[in-house]
């Protein structure tokens, strides 16, 4: 029986081809899956260990001490308190003295601080981030110099090399640090140039006092001397790094000896073992000399624990692609199932002769499953390669665009194995229930042709009880779902609503998808008839399609089966993206409705006017020459100001209503002003009210004060309008308005700037319009909602191409299904096909007869799908923006389009399943197919 199954597949093996390629396409995406798992962490282990190349012994800021353990060698992740009283640091950081007692230790060579600080820098006429770091002695050197010479003075640096290249500078070049000033200062920006000589020197980062003559006006100088071998550290976060003296980090950060610890903090020390000194006995050494504030570890111990905090993230990425992976399998168990049961129906006659000749069940069926396991071992074997091929080029492609991303290569034992089981598993699971169909059946009866267990049958009548079953039920918990999400339950109970609300959505749409798959052959027939109809009256050989795709229920709903998972998750997708995106757009528009908002800080604003002894006049006179200036601007439609009254000319910056319902800002606009700035509707306002967003004001009414410890004779009650949302914290009419003003004696003032851009500006060019705008106006806030509105579309889009492309590899197995059992059909129907030749039928009838057959299935299941998939994304979006959104009413926008591409794309997927098989069936002669047994 053996030398027969595998002489059977030595003869037959091209009917196992399309389902080999999809076994191989399923294992491939397990198996890459936990190959991009391994090679990232393979990557972060060869950062850190190059980061660490000259040591043996690092010593970490334990968690007690109040540091970051994960900080590693980025001692700017520590704790960074405020220098004290004393002048003492009060930072918790590793000091001078204790680097120096680790390395007068015996079993030390050499041992330092990793003195590490982000600076900004001014590099041509843009700002930079620096990786700075304090240079370490030469045998602690990870990164060798590849040019010129180290640091050597104050005034010096070295950087990295690739950055350097990237930053168009050289040895010679000029690198100048800029110390951005204090909040408490003055409001220019230090970094722009703005402020005098003393604004810079008197405010360095951090807040301490910058030592006498470490600053100039343009910020701090250094010349780079020497280029460093590249850093692909993960902590290096990409920016450009450099290394300086301990003198000149402390003149970068302007500290002196005192603060120096407070503003670069060392969280690490690092050290090289004597000669003949092991690892664990330095370790044991140095966590004595450092107390319970260390924590030491040998080098190959602190990469490891490092890699594992880092890796959290990317066990959850693993997680998710491996979803998608148990997807692709899922419908490749479909393909495999359907395989099975054609080639088993077609071998029944074959089979019935092995029993009659004296082969017993047992000897049948695992003649069927040996098929299977050889096919599946060798798809598997296929698959795994494929997955270490494609991850090899995804490596190759990382190490060339130099980002350090993924640059090693890991392919572990379990990608293999888990590859492999995975294959082989699916595919003895998916072939039982034809090996069994194979046995169940007396030999003689084997030789008559069998009838599917149709509706009126048991087991078509069982099958219809479950179906349904698994249907309602579904129902019901993506109803109670629903329910549960959008309960009123406050803001405590939001986050556990909206999670159990998932939990039931989801589980609820599982149930029903796997209900319509259980149904699908009472559902795909009818409906294949019923679209069939539609192309019936082009001639017979749509009828015929017709008719032939409606002969085996059973083996169409199958292979519409295999199609439908796949496209009812990427409708599901794509609907829910669709509503999320105009939901997103509309909460948006409706909080925020114009393109760009300044808040407009009174006192600077004042100070750049001129200020005179006329507030009100200075406030428009400034105004209208900043309208005027940003109307200008290329890229801007319209700008329009916001009028209002502040408390004590304060800086326009919370717009939170108090909860006591006293105002001591008010604003108002004019609806024409409205109109010219923004496609939004303009909340409602009336003359004598205040519109404010429900909610947020207890009561009928709010009393607008003249400063926040005003006394009742200056203060003015007003009624409350509540609506949803607003942009403004509190808005009325402009008549109302001056005349609140006037009785507080309070000026009307511009508080905000709004500003409405052309269309279809990209990012760049909005933040270009940003930048220019912000010029001049000190420290008032530019807000580009426009970029806000651009990033929740670029998100959206991003998400939907990557969870597209995983679900692909779904659909492409799918069609290879379809594809097969097309070819599987055409086999079966040799005699049939060429009796039709004989008749009269055609070549080109014969393959438009197999075209249309094949496309009929194609769109039934993508009907199918996409009625499946817009309910489920419908409800899942009703249920994600149930909690969220402070109740926006939820935009129910599909996407039309899409599902009209799904469809034309269905018809070329079915034409395109039907090549092969018409190809071969239209060379065919009637002569010899009417041979064929």
């Amino acid at each position: 029986m053996l030398r027969t199954t595998l002489a059977n597949l030595r003869a037959h093996w091209s009917r196992l081809v399309a389902v080999g390629v999809a076994v191989m396409l399923a294992v491939a995406f397990v198996s890459a899956t936990l190959m991009l798992s391994a090679s990232f962490q393979a990557t972060l282990r060869s950062a850190f260990a190059a980061d660490l190349a000259g040591a043996d012994v690092v010593a970490t800021l334990s968690n007690d001490s109040g540091a970051d353990d994960a900080a590693g060698s980025d001692a700017g992740s520590a704790d960074t308190g405020s220098a004290g009283a004393d002048g003492t640091a009060a930072t918790a950081t590793f000091t001078a003295a204790q680097a120096d007692r680790v390395r007068a230790l015996p079993e030390i060579d050499e041992a330092a601080l990793v003195r590490t600080a982000t600076l900004p820098a001014r590099i041509g006429d843009q700002t930079e981030y620096l990786q700075a770091a304090m240079d370490l002695p030469a045998g602690l050197r990870a990164h060798p110099l590849s040019d010129g010479a180290w640091a050597a003075s104050a005034d010096e640096l070295t950087m990295d090399a690739a950055a350097a290249n990237r930053l168009g500078l050289a040895i010679g070049d000029t690198v100048t640090v800029t110390t951005p000033t204090l909040p408490a200062t003055s409001g220019a920006d230090a970094t722009d140039g703005s402020a005098d000589a003393d604004d810079v020197s008197d405010a360095p980062a951090g807040g301490s006092p910058a030592a006498p003559g470490a600053m100039t006006s343009g910020g701090t100088a250094f010349t780079i001397v020497g280029l460093t071998e590249a850093n692909t550290s993960p902590l290096a976060a990409q920016l450009p790094g450099v290394t300086l003296t301990e003198a000149g980090l402390a003149r970068a950060v302007g500290a002196d000896a005192a603060s120096l610890d407070s503003l670069a903090p060392a969280g690490t020390i690092i050290a090289s073992t004597a000669s003949g000194v092991t690892e664990t006995d330095a370790v044991q050494s140095v966590g004595d000399v450092l107390g319970a504030q260390a924590t030491v570890r040998g080098v190959d111990q602190y990469v490891t624990d490092q890699v594992k905090t880092l890796t959290g993230d990317t066990d959850a990425l693993t997680g998710m692609l491996l979803v998608f992976a148990v997807i692709a399998l899922l419908v490749a168990v479909l393909v495999i199932a359907n395989t099975f049961s054609v080639i088993v129906a077609q071998r029944t006659r074959e089979l019935a002769l092995l029993r009659c000749l004296g082969a017993s069940r047992g000897q049948v069926r695992r003649s069927v499953l040996l098929e299977a396991v050889v096919m599946s071992v060798v798809a598997s074997a296929a698959g795994v390669g494929l997955a270490a091929a494609l991850m090899s080029g995804v490596v190759a492609l990382s190490r060339s665009g130099d980002t350090g991303l993924l640059d090693q290569l890991a392919v572990p034992p379990s990608a293999v194995i888990t590859g492999m089981l995975a294959g082989v598993l699916v595919t003895v699971l998916a072939a039982w229930r034809p090996a069994m169909a194979a046995t169940r059946v007396a030999p003689l009866a084997a030789l008559r042709p069998a009838e599917d267990a149709g509706v009126r049958s048991r087991g078509g009548r069982v099958r219809l009880g479950v179906g349904v079953a698994l249907l309602a039920l579904g129902v019901v918990l993506q109803l109670w779902g629903l329910r549960v999400a959008r309960a009123d339950v406050g803001l405590d109970g939001a986050q556990a609503a909206l999670a159990n609300g998932l939990t039931l959505g989801v589980t609820g749409s599982v149930l029903v998808i796997v209900g319509v798959l259980v149904l699908a052959v009472f559902i795909v027939p009818p409906l294949v008839r019923a679209i069939g109809a539609l192309v019936a009256w082009t001639g017979v050989p749509a009828r015929m399609a017709v008719l032939n795709a409606t002969r085996d229920p059973r083996r169409t709903a199958a292979t519409a089966s295999a199609l439908l998972i796949g496209v009812t998750l990427v409708t599901t997708v794509f609907t829910g993206a669709s509503v999320a995106r105009a939901t997103l757009t509309d909460a948006i528009q409706t909080a925020r409705p114009f393109d760009i908002v300044v808040s407009l800080d009174a006192t600077s604003r004042a100070d750049s006017a001129g200020a005179a002894d006329d507030a009100t006049g200075t406030d428009d006179a400034w105004t209208a020459g900043q309208l005027d200036r940003i109307a200008d601007l290329d890229g801007v439609t319209d700008a329009e100001a916001v009028r209002g009254i502040l408390p004590d000319a304060q800086m326009y910056a919370d717009p939170a209503v108090p909860e006591d319902g006293t105002l001591t800002q008010l604003e108002a606009i004019d609806p024409a002003a409205w109109a010219r700035a923004s496609d939004g509707r303009m909340p409602e306002t009336a003359d004598g009210q205040v519109s404010v967003v429900e909610g947020t004001v207890d009561g009928d009414s709010v009393t607008v004060a003249a400063s926040a410890d005003a006394t009742d004779a200056a203060m003015v009650a007003l009624p409350v309008h509540t609506v949803k949302r607003s942009a403004f914290a509190a808005l009325t009419t402009p008549a109302t308005l001056a005349e609140v003003a006037e009785q507080l004696d309070r000026p009307i003032v511009t508080t905000q700037l709004i500003v409405r851009l052309t269309p279809d500006l990209d990012q760049g060019q909005v933040q270009q319009v940003v930048g220019q705008i912000a010029e001049g106006l000190g420290d008032s806030v530019v807000s580009p909602v426009q970029l806000e509105k651009q990033a929740y579309q670029q998100v959206i889009d991003v998400l939907l191409s990557i969870v597209t492309g995983l679900l692909a590899v779904a659909v492409v197995i799918a069609v290879l299904g379809v594809t097969n059992t097309l070819s599987l059909s055409v086999i079966e129907r040799t005699r049939e096909n060429a009796l039709l030749r004989a008749l009269g039928l055609t070549r080109g009838q014969l393959r438009g007869m197999l075209g249309v057959e094949s496309v009929l299935v194609a769109v039934v299941a993508t009907v199918l799908a996409i009625a499946i998939g817009t309910g489920c994304g419908l409800l899942g979006s009703a249920i994600l923006f149930g909690q969220t959104l402070g109740g926006t009413a939820v935009s129910w926008t599909l996407p039309w389009g899409t599902y009209a591409l799904f469809l034309a794309i269905a018809v070329v997927v079915g034409l395109a399943a039907s090549l092969l098989p018409a190809r071969r069936a239209a060379r065919l002669s009637p002569v010899a197919g009417l041979q064929t047994e």
